[in-house]
């Protein structure tokens, strides 16, 4: 079984085997394992799950932190620190944007 298996021309996810001995519950298990447990199914039950895609989420963010010079020279040291923290982590951001275009 391939992981780009279609259902009706939409594409399926990443396949999850699992096995029931009718006691224990589901579990999750490697291939190898679900296929020696349908072997015998009067012992087990066999069953492949497939994960679902994640569903695309619109993410908003916060302003940039920004200081003119005047605002900047009555900061505390504190403060300009937190603006710089934050100038930091939107420099880190774009990266990942630009690395990543479907963000």
């Amino acid at each position: 079984m391939t992981t780009n298996q279609t259902i009706g021309g939409v594409p399926r996810g990443e396949p999850v085997y699992q096995v029931s001995d009718g006691v224990n519950g589901w579990s999750d298990v490697d291939l190898l394992r679900y296929t020696a447990c349908c072997l015998d199914p009067e012992e087990y039950e066999c069953r492949v799950l497939y994960a679902e895609h994640p569903a695309p989420v619109a993410v908003v963010l916060p302003a940039r932190p920004r200081a003119d010079e005047e605002e900047y020279e009555r900061m505390t040291d504190y403060e300009k620190g937190l603006l710089h923290g934050g100038i930091e982590l939107w420099d880190k951001i774009d990266e990942v944007t630009r690395l990543n275009p479907s963000l």
